[in-house]
């Protein structure tokens, strides 16, 4: 059984399977998260590149590297720009709506969060997740306009 390997040997397996068939987008994406689950991040992130480079319509590969990017490495714009395509093709993801609420209010691109809160509160208006954030976005913004008038 797979689970009975040690990851040192599923990625010598794995990198194995890549040098006989470097086209094999999901051996990879595979890579990538038995490198980022042993700590080597920067191997993780090349192989969750090549398996979106290898098959870019792959939404569990574009959502691992943008999670990487987010999470591992504080690239917003770079994840938040992979997000924006995922929605592209699947606009009532609503983890990858809230995500990018989230990342918008980190990059101060408050309309944008707004936006995104919205949209999951069209598509389900009991979130709760949504609600709450939204809510905090608007007291956030109602206190920065009472600041600057003061």
């Amino acid at each position: 059984m797979m689970s009975d390997i040690k990851p040192e040997e599923a990625i010598s397996k794995f990198e194995n399977l890549v040098n006989s068939f470097p086209d094999f987008a999901l051996a990879h994406n595979d890579l990538g998260v038995l490198h980022y689950n042993t700590g080597d991040k920067e191997k993780a992130l090349n192989y969750y590149r090549k398996a979106v480079q290898l098959q870019p319509e792959n939404i569990t590969f574009q959502k691992n590297l943008a999670d990487f990017l987010y999470v591992e490495s504080g690239r917003l714009e770079e994840a938040l720009q992979i997000y924006v395509n995922i929605l592209a093709a699947h606009p009532e993801d609503l983890e990858i709506l809230l995500i990018a609420g989230h990342i918008c209010v980190a990059l101060k691109k408050f309309d944008e969060a707004e936006t995104f809160y919205n949209r999951i509160l069209e598509i389900e208006p009991a979130n709760e997740d949504a609600a709450k954030n939204l809510k905090a976005l608007k007291n956030y913004l109602q206190n920065e306009k009472v600041f600057s008038l003061v």
